[in-house]
């Protein structure tokens, strides 16, 4: 978020000394407030100089809109002497300029404001315009604008205002609806991020079959409506769970499998389709034959060992691979002096299994 303040002409020069004054009573009052402090004087953002609109669309990108921060029909008929809030934007927009209006200084960092008035009070018309903003739109996105009260509020939880007619009151200020968001550009448009934006099912025991997802998160301002299938005949593909109509609300996500079963090794793609203006997610994958794989040691070595002594070693076989593989363990009769004592019988290792088979020496 960019904001900058707007040059002071040399004529707030003379008001400054005041204004910082003002200001500063904003940041730092701790008095009690009167009864007409318990008054809600509205504010908002508004796109047009009548101050009636608050949504409003931007067809060319990037564009530039000008914004109007308006106290609506303040209760206090005398003026501003000052307020303090904070304005931030949500979406892909940027601050670029701020210009404050009447003889203003600003002692807090844009985009919060607790602004003291330095020449005469803001008049206190049906609507009081506070400021002028430059946004920049870079996307055809959504975008919405809040107003909230400062991070020190000196009415906590509260935005407010210093009314002309009472330089130590402090009138808060809330927004039309209560909510913090109080306009929107391109509201209309679902703002929806998809992740990620490939699968990859490289290499897939033929036989088998893996599952991957996508996620569409809704990140604007409306519900998203999605329409998903794949894209013609994709084969080993399919969708084991939603599909089709799918509505993803504001803030919410949603996640679709899409499964790959292989028949062969040849490479397959495919697009998995989203529907609405969402880019199809390319989908790549190949299948493989299952691999044989074991470790053991080739021999035992009993070393010398003394004539009718008794030593016993092991030996054990570990199936590494993918497809299970059948044992016998045998000696030959010619090698009377080894007896397999544990292990020696036949069956088959899968997987991730296997066997120990104990072999005792007595020469």
């Amino acid at each position: 978020m960019i904001a900058t303040l707007s040059p002071i002409p040399p004529a707030v020069i003379r008001f400054s000394h005041l204004a910082l004054t003002l200001a500063i009573t904003i940041a730092c009052l701790g008095i009690g407030l009167p009864g007409s402090a318990l008054a809600q004087d509205n504010i908002g953002i508004f796109w047009d100089g009548a101050y009636t609109q608050n949504t409003t669309t931007v067809d060319n990108y990037p564009g530039i809109l000008t914004g109007y921060l308006v106290l609506k029909d303040p209760s206090n008929p005398s003026g501003l002497l000052g307020w303090e809030l904070c304005v931030d934007v949500d979406g892909p927009g940027q601050f670029i300029s701020w210009v404050l209006e009447g003889q203003t200084i600003n002692v807090a960092g844009e985009p919060c404001f607790k602004v003291g008035i330095g020449g005469p009070p803001l008049p206190s018309d049906t609507d009081v315009l506070l400021a002028t903003f430059q946004i920049m739109v870079t996307e055809p996105l959504p975008v919405v604008i809040s107003v909230r009260p400062d991070f020190r509020p000196s009415v906590p939880d509260q935005m407010s205002f210093i009314p002309a007619d009472d330089p130590n009151a402090l009138l808060p200020m809330t927004t039309l609806d209560g909510q913090p968001q109080v306009a929107s550009i391109n509201g209309h448009i679902p703002n929806l991020e998809v992740s990620p934006g490939t699968l990859h099912f490289d290499g897939t025991i033929i036989g088998t079959q893996a599952v991957k997802t996508v996620t569409v998160t809704n990140l604007g301002f409306i519900p998203g409506y999605l329409d998903v299938s794949l894209a013609g005949d994709c084969g080993p593909y399919s969708l084991p769970g939603l599909s089709g109509a799918v509505t993803v609300p504001v803030g919410e996500s949603r996640t679709i499998q899409v499964a790959f079963a292989p028949v062969n090794t040849e490479n397959f793609e495919c697009n998995l389709v989203l529907g609405w203006n969402l880019d199809d997610v390319a989908m790549i994958g190949n299948g493989r034959e299952q691999t044989l794989f074991w470790s053991a040691p080739t021999e035992l070595d009993f070393g010398e060992v003394g004539y009718n002594q008794l030593v016993i070693k092991w030996v054990t076989i570990r199936n590494t691979g993918e497809l299970p593989f059948e044992i016998d363990p045998d000696i030959p009769l010619s090698c009377p002096e080894f007896t397999i004592t544990s292990g020696g019988y036949a069956g088959t290792i899968h997987p991730g299994g296997q066997r120990t088979v104990y072999v005792q020496f007595r020469p």
